[in-house]
């Protein structure tokens, strides 16, 4: 009589001896262990080689993480990486990467769009600087109010499609 693999194993020999498993999962002494959340590819329990869709690897957790969410860092290949120091929030490795500049680091040069700290001939003008904070966060708040909208979009759909499950399940 024929029986199933164990969970997650594509290819097995016996309950308990597994020589292939599916996308999600690793083996580990000839049993399937399930990867890391929203990880498609890894080889043990605490990295992940490839993320599902839509998901970056985290540069310093291993773990798989929807990178436009992580306040500092930016997208690289399968990455999510940090900014630059300079960097609030960039699109890239450099300073002139920035696109919000991190505390005390200014576009002193607009039309680089560099963050950098005042130079040694030059001095922090206060009145400037607390304008400049005050846009930043204010575009980072609305940044956050059309995330949060955009998540309560996607949990009315998921509401919606559950209550259309147990109306099925009740016919």
């Amino acid at each position: 009589m024929c029986e199933e693999c164990s969970p997650g194993c594509k290819n097995c020999e016996s309950d308990n001896f597994c020589s292939q498993c599916q996308s999600g999962y690793y083996i580990e002494n000839n049993i399937c262990n399930e990867c890391l959340p929203n990880c498609q590819n890894c080889n043990n329990k605490i990295t992940c080689e490839l993320c599902q869709s839509g998901y970056h690897i985290h540069e310093q957790t291993n773990q798989c993480v929807i990178c436009s969410q992580q306040l500092g860092y930016y997208i690289s290949g399968k990455y999510c990486k940090q900014c630059n120091v300079a960097c609030k929030e960039c699109s890239g490795p450099t300073d002139l990467d920035c696109t919000i500049c991190n505390q005390f680091y200014f576009q002193i040069d607009t039309t680089t769009k560099r963050c950098q700290t005042c130079p040694n001939n030059a001095y922090l003008n206060s009145s400037n600087f607390k304008l400049q904070y005050a846009y930043q966060g204010l575009k980072l708040i609305f940044q956050l109010k059309l995330l949060l909208s955009m998540q309560l979009l996607v949990m009315r759909k998921w509401i919606h499609i559950i209550q259309l499950k147990i109306m099925y399940t009740e016919l």
